[in-house]
C-alpha cells in the first residue's frame, strides 16, 4: 500500500487508527514486530522509552532512577545508557542527548534499518567518548556558546555506510543490519 495513492478519506482513517493505537498500544511478543509497531504508531519521544523499557525487561535488568544520573538501567557489566535510532530518510542514524558527565559504564545503542532489522551495540563509555570527540556536536547551541558549560549534551549523526565504526561492539541478539561485514 502506498500512502501517497490513498484518498484523503483513507488518509484520515489511517490517522484516526494511528491515534487510537497510540492510546491502546499493544506490545507484540515478537521484538521485530514490536519495533515495526513502535515506528508505525508512536512518535519518537514515546517509542524511545518504550523500546528501552522492553529491552531492559526482556533482559531482566534493573531500572535506575533518573535522579541518580547513572543511565537507564544496570546490567552485570554496570550502569548503562540506552539509545535507539531508526534509519532516517537521508540514510542517516541519529543519536541524541549523550551526556559524557554521567557516571555510567557503557551504552547500549539499538539501530534499526528500513526493514526493521536491527543491531544492538554494547559500547564502553570511554569508546563512546572517543566517538563524541571525533563526530559529536552539541545538541543545543554551538561549540563556542558551550565552551564554558560543564554539562553539554552531544549528538551524533552518521550515514548507514558509517556502521563499520561500530563493528567491534555488536551485541547478541541482533538481526545484523550491518550486512556489508559479511563476505
Amino acid at each position: 500500500m502506498k500512502l501517497i495513492k490513498l484518498t484523503n478519506e483513507q488518509k484520515l482513517q489511517f490517522t484516526k487508527e494511528r491515534m487510537k493505537m497510540r492510546k491502546n498500544f499493544f506490545e507484540s511478543p515478537d521484538f521485530r514486530t514490536f519495533l515495526i509497531d513502535c515506528y508505525t504508531y508512536l512518535n519518537p519521544s514515546s517509542y524511545g522509552t518504550k523500546i528501552q523499557e522492553r529491552f531492559r525487561k526482556d533482559n531482566g535488568w534493573s531500572k535506575v532512577k533518573a535522579s541518580e544520573n547513572r543511565g537507564d538501567y544496570k546490567t552485570e557489566k554496570g550502569y548503562v545508557e540506552f539509545k535507539v535510532s531508526y534509519l532516517g530518510a537521508m540514510n542517516t542514524y541519529t543519536l541524541k542527548h549523550i551526556r559524557p558527565w554521567q557516571e555510567l559504564d557503557r551504552y547500549h545503542v539499538l539501530l534499526i534499518d528500513s526493514q526493521c532489522d536491527y543491531t544492538i551495540y554494547d559500547i564502553p563509555k570511554n569508546d563512546m567518548n572517543e566517538f563524541i570527540d571525533k563526530y559529536g556536536k552539541p545538541c543545543n547551541g554551538t561549540s563556542t556558546a558551550n565552551a564554558k558549560n560543564q554539562k553539554v549534551e552531544y549528538g551524533w549523526d552518521f550515514k548507514n555506510t558509517g556502521l563499520y565504526r561500530l563493528e567491534n561492539f555488536v551485541m547478541k541478539p541482533s538481526t545484523k543490519i550491518n550486512k556489508f561485514f559479511e563476505f
